[in-house]
């Protein structure tokens, strides 16, 4: 891409970062677009802490907000773009026929 460099094709984002919430640990990473590949920037995990997500369901949003703040924090991560997704009961799929 001329004068723009890589680019990751996710809502034209250069980089991003990966967020997975289970209920042992929050894992992130930090990826950049690298030609046709990616690098990784950072990463870092920690604990979920207990009785903030039960059953694949957040139940105590700010404690475990305060604990995604330490674990990027630690991996040297700002701001930036969060990919995430949901998994679990949470989900509900349904199919749809479209003309």
């Amino acid at each position: 891409m001329a004068g723009g460099g890589a680019r990751m094709g996710l809502f034209g984002a250069r980089s991003f970062i990966g967020l997975d919430i289970g209920s042992q640990a929050i894992k992130v990473v930090e990826l950049e677009g690298n030609g046709g590949g990616f690098r990784v920037l950072h990463a870092g995990s920690g604990p979920t802490p207990p009785g903030s997500v039960r059953e694949g369901t957040v139940t105590e949003p700010h404690v475990l907000g305060d604990a995604i703040r330490r674990v990027l924090s630690s991996a040297g991560m700002r701001r930036g773009r969060v990919v995430s997704a949901i998994g679990g009961q949470a989900v509900i799929v349904r199919e749809l026929k479209m003309p």
